[in-house]
């Protein structure tokens, strides 16, 4: 029997997928919420639901499975693991560790005065991204056997005003961030490569929307509407919700030019399926070596909800795919910087929508 290579959100639930051919199917309905985020530990998978207070184990060999319950009003989105202990973000500055993997185990709440948006180990040291508008900081736990210290500090560089992290992914001692900054008049959606041992800017790229006068629109538009970012050895993937995906190059250098662009510049896609099924996730994998894309049907409800709830209320369903680590590295080199398919920047409707709006607030 095929072994079971990743887990990934399907239909109205988390699916554990094997290989049939040259792709990869779902398999088995683990009977959870749609998974967020998932790591590999030894023989078994470890996930996190956005919509389900607790965290599972799985193991597929033995068909062996477990919950661990979160606090109430916890709503997971990241894990990390380093030797025996467990550390989860939990939703704003709830951030817990365990060293017992066992359903009865007592959490243990680090000290955390920041909302978390993204955890990774590097060297021995658990970092944390904080969210909060200005200043922001990277939250640095260093790790003994006893559990996490009394975090340091390192502020983040700044890209405008306004700014919130989105969505961040640890690779090869780099996180890559996905930001979003508002100004008068204009919103922008920044890409940022930090070196984690340095603390150093690798490389930037931002696109700008002005909702008033599309002349300054600038940038790589898709990436005006990006919702997650994964990194898998020297690619950056970005899930570009009705826009497909937007691939580039992680940055190696530190960039001289703070509006710059990566070492590479973006490439857009498959925007044509996007378009009915906005891509909404994108995780990064290991073994097999590559990217797990995850879109949706159109959301029946109220608009905003995390996508994870409304499909676990059944008012979209999901579908995954996987994008090889291969295919995005030909696609890089094949497609010239820049390509883009001719989706449209943005929707004329919601400009509209905007204008009239600010023009009643004039006439006020």
């Amino acid at each position: 029997m095929p072994e079971t290579q990743f887990l990934a959100p399907h239909n109205h639930s988390t699916f554990s997928f094997r290989a049939a051919g040259d792709v990869y199917e779902p398999d088995h309905d683990l009977n959870v919420p749609p998974v967020t985020k998932w790591i590999r530990n030894g023989c078994f998978f470890v996930f996190v639901s956005r919509a389900d207070p607790a965290v599972h184990f799985h193991e597929p060999q033995s068909g062996k499975r477990w919950s661990i319950p979160l606090p109430p009003r916890s709503h997971p989105f990241d894990l990390v693991v380093w030797r025996n202990w467990l550390f989860i973000a939990a939703g704003g500055k709830r951030l817990l560790a365990t060293a017992e993997w066992e359903p009865a185990t007592t959490w243990i709440s680090l000290p955390c005065d920041k909302d978390i948006d993204a955890l990774a180990i590097h060297q021995d040291t658990l970092l944390a991204l904080d969210n909060i508008v200005q200043p922001k900081w990277l939250l640095r736990y260093e790790l003994t056997s006893a559990g996490a210290q009394t975090p340091s500090r390192i502020m983040l560089p700044v890209h405008g005003t306004y700014e919130q992290i989105e969505a961040a992914a640890y690779c090869d001692g780099k996180f890559a961030v996905l930001s979003r900054t508002v100004n008068f008049g204009n919103v922008g959606k920044h890409v940022w490569i930090l070196n984690c041992s340095t603390f150093e800017e690798l490389g930037h790229a931002c696109s700008f929307e002005a909702w008033l006068y599309p002349q300054f629109d600038s940038g790589f538009p898709p990436l005006v509407c990006a919702r997650d970012i994964a990194a898998c050895c020297d690619a950056v993937v970005i899930a570009g919700d009705r826009y497909g995906l937007m691939l580039t190059r992680l940055s190696s250098e530190p960039s001289e030019n703070h509006r710059g662009i990566l070492n590479d510049s973006f490439r857009q896609i498959w925007p044509n399926p996007a378009k009915r099924c906005p891509i909404v996730r994108v995780q990064a994998c290991e073994e097999p070596a590559g990217f797990i894309v995850t879109s949706i049907a159109r959301i029946q409800g109220q608009r905003g909800t995390p996508w994870e709830v409304a499909v676990s209320r059944r008012q979209t369903s999901a579908a995954s795919s996987f994008l090889s680590y291969e295919q995005a590295n030909n696609l890089l080199n094949s497609l010239p910087p820049g390509t883009m398919y001719g989706t449209p920047w943005r929707d004329r409707s919601m400009r509209a929508e905007m204008r009239r709006e600010a023009g009643k607030k004039n006439r006020v």
